[in-house]
């Protein structure tokens, strides 16, 4: 179960707060290929073998300011960089595709897309009944972030009748699912693609 910290940081909106994940909280997720088979049948994924033969891997990643983006005509990002060290490892090239939304990778994984994803992604029980991942290298806590004024939000049970702003897809919408199941009061407005420094300006 994650835990809830409360931090006291600008909000989404005046009547409304973020539920969102500290981008230090991060591990690599590997599919079957590297780490013994996707666990959702009817996938379609290459074995290492294919990857050796075919001289590169492919991972799947998202254009951010902590996964991959091009600063002065170079690539960096921190995933960026540890998928490098990973296909510098194997000792073939590093092949980059850009998911155009969040929600996109795990099935880009499972059509075949890709190898492996190199992005901020939350392990969590229904993602794990579909691909497999590597041992996390960072522990992370889900964060309400609310106004530096508002003095109101201090615990879970303080979210009653108020509305988060969360991205679509993501663990931090399943959490808040998980909430209202068990009674709680919360309203989730999903934004399809909008990256956690977004919602932070705005």
């Amino acid at each position: 179960m994650l835990r809830f910290k409360i931090k006291t940081k600008h909000s989404v909106f005046r009547w409304s707060t973020v539920l969102l994940v500290a981008s230090a909280g991060l591990i690599l997720l590997a599919t079957a290929s590297l780490l013994g088979g996707c666990r959702e049948k009817g996938t379609n994924y290459r074995s290492l073998k294919h990857i050796y033969r075919s001289g590169k891997i492919r991972v799947i990643t998202r254009n951010n300011a902590n996964c991959y983006y091009i600063y002065q005509d170079q690539p960096m990002g921190f995933e960026y960089e540890l998928a490098g060290e990973f296909a510098k490892y194997l000792g073939v090239a590093l092949e980059i595709k850009i998911a155009s939304q969040w929600k996109e990778m795990i099935p880009g994984i499972l059509k075949g897309e890709g190898d492996f994803i190199a992005a901020g992604m939350t392990i969590t029980p229904d993602r794990q009944q579909r691909v497999q991942f590597t041992t996390a290298y960072m522990k992370i806590q889900q964060q309400i972030i609310v106004r530096r004024k508002n003095s109101r939000i201090k615990t879970v049970a303080d979210l009653a009748g108020k509305t988060v702003d969360v991205r679509e897809g993501t663990s931090y919408q399943q959490q808040l699912e998980i909430l209202r199941q068990r009674g709680l009061d919360v309203h989730i407005r999903l934004h399809a693609d909008t990256s956690t420094e977004t919602l932070i300006r705005q």
